[in-house]
């Protein structure tokens, strides 16, 4: 089911408490007066279904400023976020917005924002029962993604979920290496492929959510993982 409109946003979930930050790094980035990113952002929290609402843990990996935490926290009084980027990153969603997210959310005892390959990261996929990857797929390769994926699975082991968004397409051209161990690279594959391996591979329960037209022209399909 595609999603484009900001009337299914309004009907899915509305303000209920004030945010951790009136003044979020790119203010259109988790906020209500951006449609494109409230969308997804919404379109992400319904595919976690009975895991969303309060007390939920979750992790963002991959989490850019911690935007999704302030979008949560108009919705769910009570939860545990935990964002991490990679440490080192040139991408400008690494460090910089992990300082940005602190500077915003350092006052919420909800939030905690740090980098992959960590005691926080341990500690994340010990107590999230939800994982968050907005996007990060589209930025890594099929064997990268297989080795984030990996690492979290301890999480849908237990019972929680991953949910995921790729841009998809017939071919999808990827440029540079944001989570991975190579500094750059430019290759096109197939993404379908890509998620049909998901599956196979690690014998999980594969769900296609939803689809979400951002306004640049791509498509976002939202994918979940749960134990088989």
């Amino acid at each position: 089911m595609k999603h484009n409109s900001i009337e299914w946003l309004a009907n899915w979930s509305s303000e209920k408490y004030q945010p951790i930050s009136e003044n979020w790094f790119s203010v259109g980035h988790g906020t209500d007066e951006e449609p494109a990113q409230s969308l997804l952002l919404s379109a992400f929290s319904a595919a976690m279904k009975e895991k969303y609402g309060e007390g939920m843990k979750i992790l963002d990996y991959g989490c850019g400023s911690g935007r999704y935490a302030n979008f949560l926290s108009k919705r769910i009084e009570n939860f545990q976020y935990i964002g991490l980027e990679k440490q080192g990153s040139e991408h400008f969603w690494g460090e910089a917005s992990i300082r940005d997210g602190l500077i915003n959310a350092g006052h919420d005892d909800r939030v905690r924002l740090g980098f992959t390959e960590s005691l926080l990261e341990k500690k994340a996929i010990e107590e999230s029962n939800v994982v968050l990857l907005l996007s990060i797929f589209t930025h890594t390769t099929i064997e990268e993604t297989h080795r984030i994926i990996s690492k979290l699975l301890p999480i849908v082991d237990r019972g929680g979920k991953i949910i995921f968004s790729m841009i998809m397409g017939d071919s999808y051209q990827l440029q540079g290496n944001l989570y991975g161990f190579q500094d750059s690279y430019l290759v096109t594959y197939n993404t379908n492929e890509q998620i049909n391996e998901i599956a196979e591979k690690f014998n999980v329960k594969l769900t296609h959510e939803r689809d979400f037209e951002a306004n640049w022209g791509y498509v976002h399909s939202v994918f979940s993982i749960e134990k088989n």
